[in-house]
């Protein structure tokens, strides 16, 4: 979006001795220790799915295109100690939390850190959490009482004892990541060129990528005269026989309707909550109609609600 912008990202994936490292090309290695910047944890197309018209044998799309930078880690050549083994809770850490908040509970991204929980929450603050999950944060299922006591103990005492006791060297070393951290802007933005969330038409009968338009827009950069950048969406499509392809879950909130042949945007709306799902479309007394699920949430945050929004058809 600008030089600002560029520079730092560049920042975040420097380092000191060999200069900037950025994975962008295909199957490259990781180099342990260093940043590799890499596209598709969030897309491409996302799970939502596509629809397919069978007249055109036209597939409709949504996608991602943001890029992240994970780094791997080598940890000492190591292992534990069977006389001394890790606390249940350590375990159930490992298993359950250890993916997004680190091998030591040092956080990534926008996965908070876990060091010295408790001087921020309270015991039934963490209970809480794991039992209802917040914003990016799912409940954590599979847990008991008794596992989930033996979490909460191992958290708030971590810091008082030995992450891990040791012996003798480990035959094969032993790997940890920062877990999911987004590379951005200085702005908070997606550290790459844009578009960032699109919805493409793909002709199955030749395999050509038909065409692709923006889906979503930052308002605060349409007004600076940035063309519209697409946002991150979880929400898929739905395509009718009329020649409109509905597509919701984008950052803004809305849910617009596409003409399918050209992908001209032809009617929006603006959602009370992220509708973070594919559209649907039923019949009844002779009218159609679209509906969204609208309740927000989910892995762009944001306020949540309940609601189901229905648009009769003319």
């Amino acid at each position: 979006l600008s030089n600002e912008a560029h520079e730092s990202v560049l920042q975040q994936l420097k380092n000191d001795e060999t200069g900037i490292h950025s994975n962008m090309g295909w199957f490259e290695p990781f180099e342990a220790g260093m940043p590799t910047a890499l596209f598709g944890i969030h897309g491409g197309a996302e799970w939502t799915g596509a629809s397919f018209d069978p007249q055109t044998g036209f597939l409709y799309v949504t996608s991602n295109e943001l890029p992240w930078f994970p780094t791997v880690s080598r940890l000492p050549l190591t292992i534990n100690d069977h006389l001394v083994p890790p606390s249940v809770g350590r375990k159930i850490y490992e298993t359950h939390c250890m993916a997004c908040h680190g091998h030591s509970r040092e956080g990534s991204g926008v996965h908070p850190p876990l060091i010295l929980i408790g001087a921020r929450k309270t015991e039934t603050e963490i209970r809480n959490l794991l039992t209802s999950g917040r914003n990016l944060m799912p409940a954590a299922e599979g847990l008991d009482e008794a596992m989930t006591d033996a979490l909460i103990d191992y958290l708030l005492t971590a810091d008082n004892q030995a992450e891990t006791h040791t012996s003798a060297p480990a035959k094969s070393p032993s790997y940890t990541y920062n877990g999911y951290p987004k590379l951005l802007d200085n702005e908070g933005f997606p550290g790459c060129k844009p578009p960032w969330g699109t919805l493409n038409c793909i002709d199955l009968n030749s395999g050509i990528l038909r065409w692709q338009v923006p889906l979503g827009e930052h308002e605060v950069l349409t007004e600076r005269g940035i063309p519209i950048t697409g946002t991150e969406n979880f929400g898929g499509s739905m395509t009718t026989a009329g020649g409109l392809v509905f597509a919701a879950g984008t950052r803004d909130l809305k849910i617009r309707a596409f003409d399918s042949a050209t992908g001209e945007e032809r009617w929006s709306h603006q959602l009370p909550f992220g509708g973070y799902a594919p559209p649907a479309s039923y019949r009844a007394d002779g009218k159609q109609y679209i509906l969204i699920p609208s309740t927000g949430g989910g892995k762009l945050g944001g306020e949540q609600g309940d609601a189901y929004v229905a648009f009769a058809l003319p």
